[in-house]
């Protein structure tokens, strides 16, 4: 089951979530409790508050969501990708490649490393294509399959996409393993869709708090797993109405419509806040729980 539980405040949503735990019934004391975060603030705070609820608080697990969807994929008996495509890694790797590349497509690059400092100049650029080649695996998993097969995504600036692919290309010849870590989390995907029960092997719930964006996969994956346990996923929202369709000053003239202006607080969230609302258009939710309060009056929670 996946369960939504929105609030415009961080304390009502920890009162939903003590309130979930505090249901469980013959609960195993040896099975930990799962919390998918993002930051070790979090987990602080998670911590704090609940050991304040239940005086004694212990045996929780707080991940992040690769840290956790590699834990369930080992758990499944899914080889997990290998930790060359990890950031810091691929880092090392580029900044060898770029000391060899040549070729026409390599200009631009070739230009900037190159000169006084040309060390250091290397080493930031590769820092800088590890971080987009990391984000590509997850957020353009599709892009990433074409350029294996020598096809651009792109009409536009096509000379930056040309030699990204390329670069690409030579750190998976390089690593020589054909799982990195998009083809990773599709293969968990398509495992987890499966109507075969896996008790006993995955969590009895995930809770899913501080989160307000993700991509895609990592939501179809957590959809994915509500087949099998409860998912609880604990979200802040300004708004109790649908707010994705606020438009910024700047979307609301290219669309040659200027009385779609938004709220000025909504519409600076920004569009990831936006896209990320429209995604949940998309999942299957068992129930909806809400709990907003009006900041001009300070009423009670709904």
């Amino acid at each position: 089951m996946f369960y939504l539980h929105l609030s415009n405040k961080t304390e009502n949503l920890l009162r939903q979530l003590t309130e979930v735990l505090s249901l469980v019934e013959n609960r195993d004391p040896f099975q930990p409790e799962f919390f998918l975060i993002q930051s070790q603030g979090m987990e602080r705070m998670l911590s704090q508050s609940l050991s304040q609820r239940f005086v004694s608080w212990c045996n929780y697990e707080y991940m992040l969501p690769t840290r956790f969807f590699a834990l369930v994929a080992d758990r499944l008996g899914l080889e997990g990708g290998p930790e060359e495509y990890a950031r810091e890694k691929l880092c090392w790797r580029l900044e060898e490649i770029l000391r060899t590349v040549s070729g026409e497509e390599f200009s631009a690059l070739q230009s900037y490393v190159g000169g006084e400092g040309s060390d250091m100049k290397r080493y930031q650029l590769a820092v800088q294509l590890a971080y987009v080649f990391d984000q590509y695996q997850i957020m353009r998993l599709a892009m990433v399959d074409g350029w294996e097969q020598n096809r651009l995504s792109s009409r536009n600036n096509r000379s930056a996409e040309i030699y990204q692919m390329k670069l690409w290309n030579r750190l998976r010849a390089d690593i020589g393993h054909s799982r990195h870590r998009g083809v990773f989390l599709r293969d968990l995907l398509m495992l987890l869709r499966k109507s075969k029960s896996f008790e006993g092997l995955l969590p009895k719930r995930l809770s899913v708090f501080g989160l307000h964006s993700m991509p895609p996969v990592f939501l179809e994956c957590l959809q994915a797993l509500s087949a099998h346990c409860d998912v609880h996923f604990y979200l802040l929202s300004p708004c109790q109405n649908y707010w994705a369709d606020q438009l910024t000053e700047k979307s609301a003239l290219k669309q040659g419509d200027s009385s779609g202006v938004g709220h000025p607080l909504l519409k600076s969230l920004g569009q990831q806040g936006r896209e990320f609302q429209n995604m949940l258009l998309d999942v299957n939710i068992s129930e909806e729980f809400k709990s907003f309060e009006d900041p001009a009056n300070g009423n009670d929670p709904d």
